[in-house]
């Protein structure tokens, strides 16, 4: 029911640990119906997408039945428009109807849906209408609620205890909005099965500290997902090791993979020889239908790194050497400037420092390796080490308390060569449990120089700084940084005590080295 939804999303907006969201997604998905079950997973996890209803349109209606003054200084109060309008709808009642039923009718209407939606925002319950309204309005986002479709895989086997290799393959073999997986969970039907799910997942990945000299080769890990190509007869698919479909974010790389047969690789944005950093490409992959211009500015290739079927043969029983042998053979066939053969490295890297002036720097992780003895079947490892994050002091510039309590959001910033006012170069959390919190909030209290709202703006000068040491995996191009630069998966690590502004690494410095990376 509607009431049950909207009882989620409300938890789902307080609840701030992500292990705690997955448990309330199970809790839901195990009181409501099979119908309910399969809108709620595919409208949280993005798989379907909802015709949009301009909020402004409903403001409009709403000023005529309420004082517009009162309407605006309650935008102005609460912020989100969605539930402004939510609270401000004037009447209550007590409509009772489905999840199912106001996604079928709202799809399907063939009057305006404008007024459909209006008729429910009068029916419905007082706290029904804010879930309402981020429906038609294009406003739920499940991933920023933590209900990406990893989590909400989680959450189905936790509720029904069943592997996730099982998942995973009746996953890419069900279509939104699931009925066929929930009667499955449910033991009402059998584990639906496709062609391309029976190659679903290649493998369980181990992270470990040390790779192991006797597995080669060594290949280098990639931020970007590892996904599927899959091209036998008449169907023609890009999906995640997980079992998402990226066939329409990925139709242009696609269309010049023409070869038969089933690939296994990483995507990577590449651009001059280089690759560009992983949030550009989660800035292409996030565009459910992306544009042309789109694909031209931001480029998909793919770094092949095993294969499974060559289009005649299931190559899935052969060792490993012989199927990345059939591999390179098949990519330099393809002779296609979007495709490449995965990169072996003789030996392994600890760091990125390793990896001077290779084009993937910037987006490799770590290294895989796996047993050459080994066959492809479900069973089979690939060990993962990761690299380590790389370390720096910086000094702090803003600091933001968290409305939800959580912590401290700090600005961090860096000097330029000639000139005395830091520049941003990338943002923190300072957990509120972290017991360097406290001396945060002494010296911003001691040492403000303004306010913005929430900001607060702190002393940063060459003799006169707090300093703190943060970890950071690499650093991308921005436009929207003074620095040109930010720091990406940006952590707190503790405080500079002993360290003064005069100490730290000026940007031309640290430029040097990002850029690169």
């Amino acid at each position: 029911m509607m009431q049950h939804f909207s009882h989620l999303l409300d938890n789902l907006y307080e609840e701030r640990t992500t292990k705690r969201r997955i448990r309330l997604f199970a809790d839901y998905l195990d009181q409501v119906d099979l119908e309910d079950r399969g809108t709620a997973l595919s409208l949280l996890t993005g798989t379907t997408r909802l015709p949009k209803i301009k909020s402004a349109a409903l403001l409009e209606i709403l000023k005529s039945r309420t004082d517009p003054v009162l309407l605006e200084h309650s935008r102005n109060f609460v912020s989100d428009v969605t539930e402004a309008i939510a609270l401000s709808w004037p009447g209550s009642g007590d409509l009772q109807i489905s999840l199912t039923e106001i996604v079928d009718r709202f799809v399907n209407s063939s009057a305006s849906r404008l007024a459909l939606v209006t008729k429910w925002l009068d029916d419905l319950p007082h706290n029904q209408r804010w879930c309402l309204l981020k429906l038609v309005t294009g406003a739920l986002h499940g991933k920023s609620l933590g209900i990406d479709p990893d989590n909400a895989r989680m959450a189905l086997a936790d509720l029904f205890y069943v592997s996730a290799q099982a998942l995973a393959q009746a996953w890419c073999a069900s279509e939104p909005p699931y009925r066929e997986l929930f009667q499955w969970l449910d033991d009402q039907a059998p584990k639906p099965v496709s062609e391309i799910s029976k190659y679903l997942p290649v493998h369980p990945v181990i992270s470990v500290d040390a790779p192991d000299n006797a597995f080669q080769p060594f290949t280098l890990s990639l931020a970007g997902p590892l996904v599927m190509v899959y091209r036998m007869g008449n169907e023609q698919r890009i999906v995640t090791l997980s079992g998402d479909d990226l066939t329409i974010q990925a139709h242009d790389l696609l269309q010049n993979a023409r070869f038969e047969g089933v690939m296994i690789g990483s995507l990577a944005i590449i651009q001059n020889g280089k690759a560009l950093s992983h949030n550009d490409l989660t800035r292409r992959l996030s565009r459910p239908k992306p544009t042309k211009k789109l694909t031209d500015e931001l480029p998909l290739h793919f770094i092949a790194l095993d294969y499974l079927h060559d289009g005649t043969t299931n190559l899935k029983s052969f060792p490993l050497h012989l199927r990345l042998g059939n591999l390179e053979l098949q990519i330099a066939k393809l002779d296609h400037p979007r495709f490449h053969f995965g990169p072996a490295i003789a030996a392994p890297v600890f760091d990125r420092k390793g990896l001077h002036g290779h084009p993937l720097k910037s987006i490799t992780t770590g290294i895989w390796w796996r047993d050459q003895t080994r066959l492809c079947q479900h069973e089979t490892h690939w060990f993962h080490q990761p690299f380590p994050p790389m370390q720096s002091h910086f000094i702090l510039l803003y600091v933001e308390d968290k409305t939800d309590g959580t912590g401290k959001l700090c600005t961090i910033g860096v000097f330029p060569h000639e000139g005395n006012t830091p520049v941003p170069i990338g943002k923190c959390l300072v957990s509120a449990n972290n017991p360097d919190s406290a001396a945060i909030a002494k010296y911003v209290k001691e040492n403000l120089v303004q306010k913005f709202g929430p900001v607060r703006e702190i002393t940063h000068t060459r003799e006169q700084g707090f300093i703190i040491e943060v970890s950071y995996s690499g650093a991308s191009a921005s436009r929207r940084h003074k620095a040109r630069l930010q720091l990406n998966d940006v952590g707190f690590v503790g405080l500079g005590l002993m360290i003064t502004p005069a100490d730290l690494p000026e940007l031309e410095e640290l430029q040097t080295e990002l850029i690169d990376m």
